[in-house]
């Protein structure tokens, strides 16, 4: 059992969820979750419910929502109990951690200790699983009554010391880079809060923004004296004066814990470098920070997930120096670079040209850093390379001959003197396996090609569109969102006929004007093929590639296996583990959609997920959980009448609610004043008074299903009952009877047949 008290109250229990009714019933839960294991006494329960004088009805009202909480608990079956016990009620909850916020507070205090005892990858881990706890604001769905204002408060208190500590984990790790837009935000939020200032301060500092830690403390220097006349405190003022001299003490330092990781003796050098940087700086002066931003936490990922150790994030210019045990890896980490660094959209447009470097050496090693002759000559390999290109030393180069990434190939460039070094170098460079060196500035300048809009969601003659400007809007809003780099999830929920294809057809006409590429693709009741929508999707798109394009799509040897489209442009793929060759397809399905958004944001639409199966959500959870700033907005459509609990989407509906892209929209019937906007569409003026009378009884018959009322208005116009005089739809026999079409008796036999015998029986009866 699993009480959502952090974010909206319902009661959660495997994959249902429990509808606890209106904000009182709510509140209810809420009072009891705060007082869990007491008893609440009733008179307490009812004046903390109402403000000023409780109605007469009050007790008994009470006593009826307690009983719907009762059955609510009941159905949930976790032996999670309303009792009566004199003078009121008792929550008894069982298990004890089936509270969210004994749980957090248990992850929370395990992942400080960890901090404080510098294991820091342990640290992360528990913050991060107490942090994905929260839903939103604490109790958001009981309002603001009195008796919770104190616990709300409290609950936020934590929650922010949480994400203090989770930020310097962070920060001690080496992530500094990452957390900059995200202090920047908790700042203006909380201006009085000295440690993220302090936190925001040291992130600048470390990512080589000097001068900007310098202004933040300025900022809050200002921000004190104006509203409280005070001056920052000790700690803060001391950390500034490190700043200003640059003292080693505040500069990024491994924990003990982690220098033992690095590695010694004969080891590579990874070295990265952004060319023409003073350039860019001086042209786009407003952008370049962020793009920095961006660019030092790309690099911070992919040195992290190869394996490697991002030893200094900042060295002359805008350079990087990590290390990597193997060779092998140090290529691999390339690769993957490269290929991030191509298909991201980037601020403005301002893309920076990143030069690389491969070299393996003998380490010396002290104080968590690396010197001597072998970085020095990785250093200067690197000064020949130009923006894209990757260069490997003789000694590399010959360690990977024989084990390069799948496509890639190394090219001779021949020996070339160093400056200041005495002995000339033989130097190679890694050609291929991603949008990167040759190739990639020739993408710079000559995008992927943008599909159509797919024939799918291209509106049906004489079809009519009408309302759902609510549902628009918010779908314009994520799409804003995607646009400036978030990736965003919405799953569209309703019953078979209310409208949900329909909207994600408008929308993707709409986002289509705005330069979307919009992908398609639907799960059958019986799949066709495996990842049935994902593979409609980039078939339509790939379709859409010249084969130059179609082979400069990365990992394409992995999705040729089941898009056929791909075959063509790459290398069959090796005989691999099944795991790990289904995990590069889902790698190589994520990394297509992001190599698309080149041609601008991708709108992706799913539909029908209500009959996708478990691998095809998995992939989904995937791409939601590895591309989350990739300007992807995906659109899903579901029946909620067809999410039983043997379907696979049922169970993944929890994991995809824990995403914080994500957001569900209910559709609900048309109303009236729509149902009568649809008939005057379709006579292009004033329908008049019989025109009202037929929308409300429409309006009553069908309550708002755009395909029942489409269904019916056809049926009556064919059988001649309802014809158009001079501007007044008029029947010829009563307005209440309006028959039912052929078309929606089969739709609910359908729906029927679904259904068990004896359900079916109590139906009829």
């Amino acid at each position: 059992m699993d009480f959502r008290i952090l974010g909206t109250v319902e009661v959660v229990h495997e994959d249902r969820s429990v509808d606890l009714g209106p904000p009182l019933e709510k509140a209810i839960l809420a009072r009891l979750l705060i007082e869990a294991g007491r008893i609440l006494s009733l008179d307490r329960l009812i004046e903390d419910l109402w403000e000023g004088e409780p109605p007469a009805s009050a007790n008994v009202s009470i006593r009826v929502r307690i009983s719907k909480l009762r059955k609510a608990l009941s159905a949930s079956g976790t032996g999670t109990e309303i009792r009566t016990q004199q003078p009121g009620y008792v929550l008894m909850l069982d298990p004890a951690d089936s509270l969210d916020w004994s749980l957090f507070e248990a992850l929370h205090n395990k992942g400080r200790t960890a901090l404080q005892g510098g294991d820091i990858e342990a640290s992360i881990r528990d913050l991060d699983a107490a942090l994905s706890l929260w839903r939103g604001p604490a109790l958001s769905g009981i309002g603001h009554p009195p008796f919770a204002l104190g616990e709300i408060a409290k609950l936020e208190e934590a929650r922010l010391a949480a994400v203090e500590d989770r930020i310097e984990a962070g920060i001690a790790a080496g992530r500094h880079a990452e957390h900059i837009s995200e202090l920047e935000t908790l700042v203006a939020q909380n201006p009085l809060r000295e440690r993220l200032w302090a936190q925001k301060m040291t992130a600048l500092y470390r990512s080589g923004r000097q001068a900007d830690a310098l202004a933040a403390f300025q900022d809050l220097r200002r921000l004190l004296k104006e509203d409280l006349g005070i001056d920052p405190s000790v700690e803060l003022s001391r950390l500034e004066s490190q700043i200003l001299e640059q003292a080693p003490e505040i500069s990024l330092r491994v924990t003990a814990s982690q220098q033992k990781t690095l590695p010694t003796g004969v080891v590579t050098f990874f070295l990265t470098d952004i060319e023409g940087s003073t350039e860019m700086w001086e042209a786009n002066p407003s952008t370049m920070a962020d793009v920095l931003e961006q660019h030092d936490g790309l690099i911070a990922k992919v040195i992290d997930e190869a394996g490697g150790h991002l030893i200094k994030s900042k060295g002359e210019g805008d350079a990087t120096l990590s290390v990597f045990r193997r060779a092998s890896d140090a290529v691999c980490a390339a690769v993957d670079l490269n290929r991030a660094l191509g298909t991201k959209q980037w601020p403005d447009g301002v893309r920076p040209k990143v030069r690389l470097a491969i070299h393996t050496g003998e380490a010396h090693e002290r104080d968590g850093d690396y010197f001597g002759p072998a970085v020095n000559r990785a250093a200067r390999v690197r000064t020949l390379a130009h923006g894209g290109q990757v260069l490997l030393s003789q000694v590399a180069a010959e360690l990977v001959r024989d084990s390069l990434p799948e496509g890639t190939s190394l090219a001779d460039l021949g020996e070339r003197p160093l400056r200041g070094l005495a002995r000339h170098e033989h130097v190679f460079e890694l050609i291929g396996g991603s949008p990167s060196s040759h190739d990639a500035r020739a993408q710079e300048t000559h995008p992927p090609s943008r599909p159509p809009l797919p024939v799918t969601l291209l509106p049906v003659a004489d079809s009519l569109f009408v309302g759902r400007a609510l549902e628009l809007e918010r779908l314009g809003t994520s799409l804003k969102e995607v646009t400036a780099g978030q990736l965003r999830a919405v799953f569209v929920a309703g019953e078979p006929g209310i409208g949900k294809t329909r909207l994600c057809s408008e929308f993707a006409r709409l986002a289509y004007e705005q330069d979307a590429v919009v992908l398609y693709g639907r799960s059958d009741e019986e799949p066709l093929v495996p990842y049935q929508p994902f593979v409609e999707a980039l078939r339509g798109w790939a379709n859409a590639l010249s084969p130059s394009e179609r082979a400069g799509v990365p990992r394409a040897e992995y999705l040729a296996q089941l898009v056929t489209e791909f075959a063509g442009s790459a290398r069959p793929a090796p005989a691999e583990d099944p795991e790990v060759a289904r995990y590069k397809f889902f790698e190589a399905v994520a990394s297509a959609l992001e190599h698309a958004t080149l041609a601008g944001p991708v709108l992706l639409i799913l539909d029908d997920l209500h009959w996708a199966d478990r691998p095809t959500l998995q992939l989904l959870q995937h791409v939601l959980r590895t591309r989350g700033s990739s300007a992807i907005l995906v659109l899903g459509t579901y029946r909620e009448s067809d999410l039983g609990r043997t379907r696979p989407l049922a169970e993944a509906m929890a994991d995809f609610r824990r995403e914080r892209a994500f957001e569900r929209i209910a559709l609900q019937g048309l109303a009236e004043e729509e149902i009568l906007a649809l008939l005057e569409k379709a006579a292009t003026h004033d329908v008049g008074g019989g025109g009202r009378a037929l929308a409300r009884a429409l309006s009553e018959t069908t309550e708002g299903n755009p395909f029942f009322v489409e269904q019916i208005l056809g049926n009556l116009i064919e059988t001649g009952r309802l014809v158009l005089q001079e501007g007044q739809w008029a029947l010829e026999d009563r307005v209440e009877d309006l028959g039912i079409p052929e078309a929606i008796i089969e739709a609910i036999g359908r729906r029927l047949a679904r259904l068990s015998e004896p359900c079916n029986k109590v139906l009829a009866a």
